[in-house]
């Protein structure tokens, strides 16, 4: 049922007919992707030390024109990172950007959620930054806490 593609961020496009699965393995600097289209969750998980030029981060924004594609009802999104550079950080905004065109144009109920250790903030904070330019609610868990308990960001009005 899964798509299994060894990421050499070489993969410029994904056409299907129908929507499926599809899982790209991590690799030193890239991390593991994973779209479970039974379950409709997605998630993106482990170092994410991309080069600039790295393709990576436009492979995975075009593939949601495949889940666009099948209008989605919902969408479960887990960003899991245990490390996360500026170069990534600029992939995931335009990631997030297109996550919302799913929801604005589908009418998807879009569930974000952001996995946080304690211990580095960073990640918190690149996720915090995220949420305030994407303007998508963003729920960071604790990775730490035994009940993974939501932690729900309100918005920012300026």
């Amino acid at each position: 049922m899964f798509s299994n593609i060894k990421n050499n961020s070489q993969i410029t496009t994904i056409k299907q007919s129908v929507m499926k699965s599809l899982h790209l393995e991590p690799t030193l600097n890239t991390p593991e992707f994973l779209f479970d289209v039974e379950n409709l969750k997605l998630s993106l998980s482990g170092v994410s030390e991309i080069e600039k030029e790295d393709l990576y981060y436009p492979t995975i924004t075009n593939f949601i024109d495949e889940i666009e594609a099948s209008k989605p009802i919902r969408l479960s999104c887990v960003f899991d990172f245990d490390i996360l550079c500026r170069t990534s950080k600029r992939g995931l905004l335009f990631f997030l950007l297109r996550l919302k065109d799913l929801q604005t144009n589908c009418g998807t109920h879009l569930i974000v959620n952001w996995v946080c250790n304690p211990g580095n903030s960073l990640i918190k904070t690149i996720g915090l930054n995220l949420d305030y330019m994407v303007r998508l609610k963003i729920n960071f868990i604790d990775k730490d806490l035994p009940e993974n308990k939501v932690e729900e960001v309100g918005e920012l009005v300026f």
